[in-house]
């Protein structure tokens, strides 16, 4: 079964409003639990649909994820060092995703 574009688009927004929701009301430990789960429910549904083209795309959602985890305990200077490290190896993975997919659009 396909998981159509929109309703990864209707996912993606519903759990951005819950994110913002929490941040807003809830404590900070709590907000980082649910973004942690917010964003293991998205890479959930990606993840078994992706193809070899968006590899590098599941790689930045993964790393998303990771850095996610360190940020329960971010006091902790080798948490900080690992949330910088995995937003770095995540922003990189989507800046080579955008890359390719735009010289593809150029060469052809």
């Amino acid at each position: 079964m396909k998981f159509p574009l929109i309703s990864f688009m209707a996912l993606a927004i519903f759990l951005i409003i819950l994110n913002l929701i929490f941040i807003g009301w809830f404590s900070i430990p709590q907000s980082r639990w649910i973004r942690l789960l917010t964003a293991a429910v998205f890479l959930g549904t990606y993840l078994p649909k992706f193809s070899r083209e968006t590899r590098l795309l599941a790689g930045a959602l993964i790393s998303f994820l990771i850095a996610d985890i360190f940020t329960l305990s971010y006091q902790l200077e080798s948490s900080k060092d690992g949330y910088f490290i995995f937003h770095g190896i995540a922003f990189s993975s989507l800046c080579l995703f955008v890359t390719r997919g735009t010289l593809k659009e150029q060469w052809s």
